[in-house]
């Protein structure tokens, strides 16, 4: 007897990774803006808004889950005060 394949992603996996890198790519290209506004916090870019920012991870990963429930497309990023240099 054959076993009914399993689904491995949600059917709308697709389209919530490219919104997640649509807002990936607006939270880096406005970084120098948000550095000022929230120095040493991580910062929620949501359809290049910012909808949230708080120093403590766990806590804004809890606010924008009761804000928007799933947060799989929300890009979080921790804004550094100083400019960090890669070395590559």
């Amino acid at each position: 007897m054959l076993k009914k394949e399993t689904q491995l992603f949600r059917p709308d996996t697709v389209k919530i990774l490219r919104t997640l890198a649509t807002n990936k790519v607006k939270l880096v290209n406005r970084r120098e803006e948000l550095r000022k506004k929230y120095p040493d916090e991580y910062v929620a870019i949501h359809e290049n808004n910012v909808v949230g920012h708080d120093k403590d991870f766990d806590k804004l990963k809890r606010d924008l889950q009761q804000k928007f429930g799933m947060i799989d497309h929300i890009a979080v990023e921790f804004i550094s005060a100083q400019k960090v240099q890669l070395i590559l």
